[in-house]
């Protein structure tokens, strides 16, 4: 039986940091659709939001979100080398601080 929800580790970049972009793994890409489509983010415990998807600015194609609310997120946890957990489902991300881990990344 083949699993609808999957979790993967976010180690935060620069891009995330500066510009509020969470690239999704080309593996995951199955589960979003096309371009322009929405998706829906949620942030933590906070009430989630509908998105659009970009897939123009990725060169394999693969989903890309980008907010104001995910810069503003990651600038407001000082993101850059944290551990995120992202899971994801059907059209769905949720994303939230790994509690007490970071990797200092240069």
């Amino acid at each position: 039986m083949e699993s609808n929800h999957y979790t993967y580790i976010l180690v935060a970049k620069k891009a995330n940091y500066e510009q509020g972009i969470l690239n999704i793994p080309t593996r995951y890409g199955e589960y979003f659709g096309d371009y322009n489509s929405l998706m829906v983010l949620q942030i933590e415990n906070r009430p989630p939001i509908a998105r659009n998807i970009d897939r123009n600015n990725v060169k394999n194609r693969s989903p890309r979100i980008s907010s104001n609310i995910l810069k503003e997120y990651f600038q407001g946890k000082d993101a850059m080398g944290s551990n995120y957990e992202v899971s994801i489902t059907k059209n769905h991300i949720k994303i939230k601080l790994r509690d007490g881990i970071f990797v200092h990344s240069l």
